[in-house]
């Protein structure tokens, strides 16, 4: 295959990537859409304990693109968890800061909510599957 060929078919993935890829992780990161938090979600509420507005997960993600229903930003001001994922506890991390620890939390699965505390309560910028950030 010719130099021109290759460079071709590298831009048609970057292309088909570029736009097929984002699709899928936003469309993974909404839940199930249903209002209950279900198996395999990793739900967080904006109150502790639970209870409404909940912002519903499938996959890590970076709490800056995501807001509650009713357009209240995700990041920073979620103060609960249900980690109903079937495989993995979830971290959640506080917002980056260059000055400061970045604390993280521990999540274990199950069907129960756990708040936040310490710094990672109202100061949460992200969540993953592991404690590497």
């Amino acid at each position: 295959m010719g130099f021109a060929t290759k460079a071709l078919a590298a831009a048609g993935l970057v292309l088909a990537f570029g736009i097929a890829v984002p699709g899928v992780a936003a469309a993974n990161n909404v839940g199930d859409g249903s209002s209950d938090c279900n198996s395999g979600e990793h739900c967080f509420a904006l109150h502790s304990n639970g209870g409404v507005p909940q912002k519903h997960f499938y996959n890590p993600a970076d709490h800056g693109e995501y807001t509650f229903p009713g357009y209240v930003e995700l990041k920073g001001e979620a103060s609960s968890i249900n980690n109903r994922d079937t495989v993995n506890d979830v971290f959640v991390h506080e917002e980056w800061d260059l000055f400061e620890n970045n604390d993280y939390q521990r999540f274990s699965r199950g069907n129960f909510w756990q708040n936040f505390n310490g710094d990672v309560n109202d100061d949460n910028g992200h969540h993953n599957y592991s404690s590497v950030r």
